[in-house]
């Protein structure tokens, strides 16, 4: 191999000379190229030589030392993958648990939105009174603010026909007369 590189810078040193490149730029390119095949046998020998060590075959001890930190080397990374699955499976955990509360949420909140419209809707058609029924009774409650004592004041019975309670109220009819303040 040193041969066939000496050879092969000579015939670069004289195709410099035989084309009269020695005042050309690209002489020095030239040179470069033939100090890097100098280069590589010495390349060579240095690989040969490791591939000739690396063919020795280990001893008794140099195989249990490696067996040993193989060992320890695995139960590391082992570990390691062990705390990472179980932090990305707390993640992965915690997220759903999240989606599932926001759905349940949601949806809740919207199946009770309408079915509380519903409710409402049903209330009024059965507390709906016609114009005058209405009037009636508004001016009634205006008049009597609270009705406890209209309640307390009456007689009270039972139906026997429909087993219904009934009482005696006594209501005000008109409003309350505005009370003047005393002039100071």
């Amino acid at each position: 191999m040193a041969d066939a590189v000496a050879t092969a810078q000579e015939e670069l040193a004289q195709g410099v000379k035989r084309g009269e490149l020695t005042r050309d730029p690209y002489r020095f390119v030239l040179g470069a190229l033939s100090v890097t095949l100098g280069l590589f046998p010495g390349f060579v020998a240095r690989i040969e030589a490791a591939a000739e060590g690396a063919r020795v075959p280990l001893s008794a001890e140099e195989k249990a030392v490696f067996r040993r930190d193989l060992r320890d080397s695995l139960r590391q990374e082992a570990g390691n993958l062990a705390r990472a699955i179980n932090r990305r499976t707390a993640l992965l955990s915690g997220a759903g648990a999240m989606a599932v509360a926001l759905i349940a949420g949601t949806g809740g909140y919207l199946l009770g939105r309408g079915s509380v419209r519903e409710e409402v809707a049903v209330l009024e058609a059965r507390l709906a009174l016609g114009s005058g029924a209405s009037r009636a009774w508004l001016s009634l409650i205006q008049a009597n603010s609270d009705p406890r004592p209209a309640l307390t004041a009456g007689n009270s019975w039972q139906d026997q026909a429909s087993g219904r309670r009934a009482a005696e109220v006594r209501l005000w009819l008109d409003p309350a007369a505005a009370s003047v303040p005393p002039h100071r």
